[in-house]
């Protein structure tokens, strides 16, 4: 696959975290279900997650917060990614 693809799709990831805070705020289907059956919060976290419900450490505004985690998230997955193929590549 070219560079110049993979530094779009990046691009375009980037992009659309940083947009994030323009989504609906409304539940999702299963949240919605959840709703519906009274069983929201019932659950409990496995372990903890370090940018739970996509709120960014120390940053009180939620749409920058909310933006700032799905940016984090996206780089995140892109160096994993890189890191993975790169490990594939030399095998």
């Amino acid at each position: 696959m070219s560079r110049k693809w993979i530094w779009a799709g990046l691009a375009a990831a980037l992009l659309l975290a940083a947009l994030s805070f323009i989504a609906s705020g409304a539940p999702d289907g299963l949240e919605r279900v959840a709703k519906d059956q009274h069983f929201d919060g019932q659950g409990h976290a496995v372990h903890h997650a370090p940018m739970a419900e996509y709120v960014f450490p120390g940053i009180r505004r939620p749409w920058l917060s909310g933006a700032l985690a799905g940016i984090a998230g996206v780089l995140l997955l892109f160096l994993l990614g890189i890191g993975l193929a790169f490990w594939l590549r030399k095998r």
